[in-house]
């Protein structure tokens, strides 16, 4: 009885903690992505206010990362089955070198609007503000920029569930 009275106070303490930390917190829903700046494949600097009016699915990678890796053929089938112009798929890539970034891009053939997070355009607001910290990691964000799903699935099991109109449909 002790043991499991521990466990209870420890998971009572815990999860409230763990919460906090995680980037599929509640608290995130809600919060603009507009303001992050990136750098897009020419070099040039820009935010993803570029984008309102349109629901954005962000693939959250870097380079060395074989799970994020192992997901880009199942964004393009889903990219290349979801043919709306409100929708748009887009890559952030966290690796520390910008060429490691472009090099990985022709390599693994990943198509779609990539950008770069180059921590020092927002001291490193993508890891601070938002932790995203694990990848890959997915982002569901509605027409006026404001994170819906913080913690979206990813596109292999939107694929194997066929519920990624019926996830999108519901962020209008």
């Amino acid at each position: 009885m002790k043991t499991l009275n521990a466990l209870l106070i420890l998971l009572t303490i815990s999860i409230p903690t763990f919460a906090q930390l995680t980037p599929c917190d509640s608290a995130y829903v809600g919060k603009s992505v507009y303001g992050i700046k990136l750098v897009d494949t020419q070099g040039k600097v820009v935010t993803l206010e570029q984008y309102r009016g349109k629901i954005l699915f962000i693939d959250f990678w870097f380079s060395k990362c074989k799970p994020c890796i192992k997901e880009f053929p199942s964004s393009k089938k889903l990219r290349d089955m979801i043919k709306r112009e409100d929708i748009v798929f887009l890559t952030i890539n966290s690796d520390k070198e910008k060429s490691d970034w472009l090099k990985s891009l022709n390599r693994f053939e990943i198509e779609g609007e990539h950008y770069y997070d180059d921590i020092k355009l927002n001291d490193d607001i993508l890891y601070k503000y938002f932790l995203v910290r694990s990848f890959p990691r997915y982002w569901i964000v509605d027409k006026t920029g404001k994170i819906v799903s913080p913690n979206a699935d990813k596109p292999s099991a939107f694929l194997e569930n066929n519920t990624f109109l019926e996830v999108i449909d519901n962020v209008r």
